[in-house]
């Protein structure tokens, strides 16, 4: 259940950065959507890390 929910979040995540970079081309809020896509794609993989079974 959690995976899908990441994964759902993943895609909006990449949607979202696709929009910004595709409405604003502005060279000013490129460092933003940057950022916030890279604080998403942090999240998402440290969450679906922890989920993955450890081996001993």
């Amino acid at each position: 259940m959690e995976r899908i929910v990441w994964r759902v979040l993943a895609v909006l995540a990449a949607c979202g950065w696709l929009l910004t970079r595709i409405l604003l081309p502005t060279p000013v809020p490129v460092w933003l959507s940057e950022s916030i896509n890279g604080i998403l794609c942090c999240l998402i993989l440290a969450q679906s890390w922890r989920s993955w079974p450890r081996t001993p």
